[in-house]
């Protein structure tokens, strides 16, 4: 998953729990992320 959003340039910040890994995004790239996500594959729901 992280593999698409480092060749937008997209910067994360990973966080893992117990019950979930958490994918953080700026909140002013959530669309690049969202499209580089989304081109490579991904559903977005």
């Amino acid at each position: 998953m992280l593999t698409p959003l480092a060749r937008a340039a997209v910067p994360v910040f990973v966080a893992s729990t117990y019950l979930a890994d958490l994918v953080l995004v700026p909140e002013e790239r959530v669309e690049a992320a969202l499209s580089a996500l989304r081109s490579s594959g991904f559903a977005i729901a």
